[in-house]
């Protein structure tokens, strides 16, 4: 008893060899080993005691000089020995009488057969899967088969049916029937439940259909365990048949057990109503629902995601004293979460709170559910409490969870906020996804802080993510837009060193880069690269180009790349390329070839945008050619100014006139199309609408951002027309006058008109054709007059030659 307690106590401490040669020294003097030391050894050395065990034992043997035979028996014994230690693993101290199992280990191995059932009873409370070789092993010992009886059989078919073994406990079963043992109704339920837990729905109706052939009867149990495997299988229907079934051979009515099966069965088909109408039956007959009940039709409303549902039978039940335990809530949890409704389900784990049930028996999985319909919803501050009910619950949240969160805020524009969570997620050592930076690079971008987004790309590259090839490119084209060419060159680097190909796009964007940071040398270089390499310029490189060159008046270079774009295999000018060259031509003030090639692209059938248009306008306009610019207008207002304005035949007129995205002749032109709108409006009309504003900025009505020419054209009209329209103090983007004043002054224009009929427009030209004339008359100089002089001469002369 020393050395047992003395080997006990090394082996709690982990001296495993130690412990196995006190055992050893005790099978040398003939002393056998307590059960709690083998227990202990296994328990604290992973079963490496018990192989010491076994060689101190048999080289014990070799030195007493045993037999062959002694050794095999011996041999035997310890792998006796080795199995009830390994069983002895899972069983508590007061698990099997120490005594019983210390007679087990006896020389003759098996002298008493009810320490051994004790033994594979403990086993089969714990569903060990020596349960069943310990029985098989008592089935095939005489001296212990004479104390196995049906309910040892049934316990061990239990326990192969929780582990899923089917196959097993159908061969346990013929064993017994081939030892003479009869099986009753609760075999053969066992037998159904083994099947139903695999989901061998038909294997289990033959198995019912058995029982009769058995002299049987099934008992509600039967049917239960039935219909149980047809709802795991997927069958909804078959259960609601077996049901019918049992209803109509049988005088079975069911039990609780029953109706909450019943329950399963319509929520997996579906039918949330069904499933409702169930608990009416279940009162009907008198059958009280339990907390099953609630949770299979909470879970119900989970399944069909009919969240109302669900809070109007958890309000039911509150009304009625009903509590629900920790299951229900999360259930109904479930429901709102799923339904899309993370308030009401956040509201429900409060109230479960206030029942004294703690956050942590949600799940991880419940409540990152819940947190992703927050960021669906977009509501991010709502799921950052969430991810703190998860750290107060001693939940750490997944990644997942995190990485919704920042692209909630990302989603939102709020990038700064989501930063915050990235920079905590990465404190809680959880790697961030690449998905969550690439969120982030985006959102910087869209909000025009390309500064930002280049330092989440920073800490992506320094996580080790390689990013994908859209996010790359949207960085880059943000740092593009503001000129940061440094910044673009280094994400073009980062693509080389990740093994992604650069290919024209990108090239395109350094160029733009190049571009917008005045840089054209840089930007002709790229492109001259471009052509060099096995990268070919697109049409968008040439359309780069030559928008660069016309807007920095360098016509010569704009003209020879536009030729050259015409010479190109497989390209040919768009409407961009088309729009740039115009512009070019308006720069160095020679509108004359600007129409030209507009009227080139009407012959080609080159598509003409309201670029395109407006640059014609503007030329028009250069030419003091007012009619056929304002004629021009009118006649495409629909096509291309409609967000502009509207036209005086529609029901609403406009009194705010956006001239932001047009160019100083075709700004003008809309000027006199809209103050002939409001010519034909009802003096009433003015009283009910604020003042006439017309913006001429590229901004807001409130900055001071507006296009220089556009703001001095249309400013010079109105003064020369001697309108009200006078520009704010605090808004120098736009030109503001009184309904009643534009009233009075359209009324006093109208009496200078040569033509009294003609409409506001052709008469404000007219005005402005006159003057105009009158302008090149007086800019005439002697030497001009004579030269005309002269060519009338000769032209008098020709006929006469």
């Amino acid at each position: 008893a020393a050395r047992n307690r003395t080997s006990t106590a090394v082996a709690e401490h982990g001296a495993i060899g130690r412990s196995a040669i006190w055992c050893s020294a005790s099978d040398q003097r003939h002393v056998r080993p307590h059960f709690s030391t083998l227990a202990a050894i296994v328990t604290a050395g992973s079963f490496r005691g018990v192989r010491e065990l076994q060689t101190a034992a048999s080289g014990a043997a070799n030195e007493r000089g045993l037999t062959p035979s002694q050794q095999q028996q011996e041999s035997l014994r310890a792998q006796r020995k080795e199995v009830l230690s390994l069983a002895g693993r899972l069983i508590a101290a007061d698990a099997a009488d120490a005594a019983d199992v210390d007679l087990v280990l006896g020389e003759g191995g098996c002298s008493d057969g009810r320490a051994l059932m004790r033994l594979i009873t403990a086993l089969q409370e714990r569903k060990h899967s020596l349960c069943l070789p310990v029985f098989r092993w008592a089935l095939a010992t005489p001296e212990v088969r004479q104390q196995v009886d049906l309910r040892h059989c049934n316990k061990v078919l239990h326990v192969l049916a929780q582990n899923r073994q089917v196959d097993d406990a159908f061969g346990l079963f013929h064993e017994m029937r081939g030892q003479g043992l009869v099986p009753d109704i609760v075999t053969y339920n066992t037998l159904i439940h083994a099947c139903a837990m695999c989901g061998r729905s038909d294997q289990a109706s033959a198995t019912l259909r058995q029982i009769r052939g058995a002299g049987l009867e099934p008992d509600v149990i039967s049917y239960n365990i039935l219909m149980d495997a047809f709802v795991k299988s997927g069958q909804p229907d078959q259960t609601l048949r077996v049901f019918k079934r049992m209803r109509a051979w049988t005088r079975l009515k069911g039990n609780i057990t029953t109706f909450n099966i019943l329950v399963n069965a319509y929520a997996k088909g579906g039918a949330l109503e069904q499933a409702v109408s169930v608990l009416q039956r279940m009162r009907q007959r008198g059958i009280s629902p339990n907390m099953k009940t609630y949770t299979s039709l909470l879970d119900a409303c989970a399944k069909a995601k009919d969240p109302e549902k669900a809070m109007e039978l958890y309000g039911h039940w509150r009304a009625q004293g009903v509590k629900l335990d920790g299951y229900a809530y999360t259930a109904l949890v479930d429901a709102c979460a799923s339904g899309g409704q993370p308030a009401a389900a956040m509201e429900v784990c409060r109230h479960a709170r206030e029942q004294g049930i703690e956050p942590h028996i949600f799940s991880r999985t419940l409540l990152n559910q819940i947190l992703t319909a927050f960021t669906q919803a977009r509501e991010p501050e709502r799921a950052r409490e969430v991810l703190e009910l998860m750290r107060a619950a001693g939940t750490r949240p997944e990644r997942s969870s995190y990485t919704a969160l920042v692209k909630s805020f990302s989603k939102i524009g709020e990038p700064g906020k989501g930063l915050e969570v990235l920079e905590s997620m990465q404190a809680a050592k959880l790697d961030p996804e690449v998905s969550a930076f690439c969120a982030l690079i985006n959102s910087y971008v869209q909000d025009a802080q390309p500064g930002r987004a280049m330092q989440v790309f920073g800490l992506m590259r320094d996580a080790g993510h390689r990013g994908n090839f859209k996010t790359c490119t949207a960085l880059m084209e943000g740092c593009a837009k503001v000129g940061r060419a440094v910044d673009v060159t280094r994400v073009l680097e980062f693509l080389r060193s990740a093994g992604m190909k650069a290919d024209t796009g990108s090239q395109n964007i350094l160029m733009r880069a190049y571009v917008n940071s005045g840089q054209l040398e840089a930007a002709a270089g790229v492109f001259q690269r471009l052509s060099e390499a096995d990268l070919h310029p697109d049409i968008t490189s040439f359309n780069i180009l030559i928008d660069s060159y016309a807007k920095a008046s360098m016509l010569d270079q704009a003209v020879e790349l536009f030729s050259r774009l015409e010479g190109t295999d497989n390209l040919s000018p768009n409407t961009n390329s088309y729009s740039s060259l115009m512009d070019a031509y308006m720069r160095v003030g020679q509108p004359r070839i600007a129409l030209e090639i507009f009227d080139r692209m009407r012959t080609v059938n080159a598509g003409i945008d309201a670029t395109v248009h407006s640059l014609a306008l503007d030329a028009h306009w250069t030419r003091a050619e007012y009619s056929a610019a304002l004629w021009m207008a009118q006649r495409d207002l629909r096509r291309h100014y409609a967000g502009v304005l509207q036209s005086k035949h529609d029901q609403e007129t406009v009194w705010a006139l956006d001239l932001r995205s047009q160019t100083s002749g075709s700004a003008q032109c809309l000027v006199l199309i809209w103050l002939g709108c409001l010519t034909d409006l009802h003096p009433h009309t003015y009283d009910a609408v604020g003042d006439l504003t017309i913006i001429t900025g590229s901004g807001q009505p409130s900055q001071v951002l507006g296009i220089e020419s556009v703001r001095k054209g249309v400013t010079k009209l109105l003064h020369e027309l001697g309108a009200p329209f006078a520009m704010p103090t605090a808004t120098a983007g736009c030109l503001v006058a009184s309904p009643q004043q534009v009233a009075q002054w359209i009324a006093a224009l109208k009496t200078k008109f040569e033509v009294p009929d003609c409409s506001l427009e052709q008469g404000i030209v007219s005005i402005l054709q006159s003057r105009a004339s009158d302008d090149r008359i007086s800019k005439r100089c002697p030497a001009n007059e004579y030269m005309e002089q002269s060519i009338e001469a000769v032209g008098d002369a020709i006929p006469q030659l």
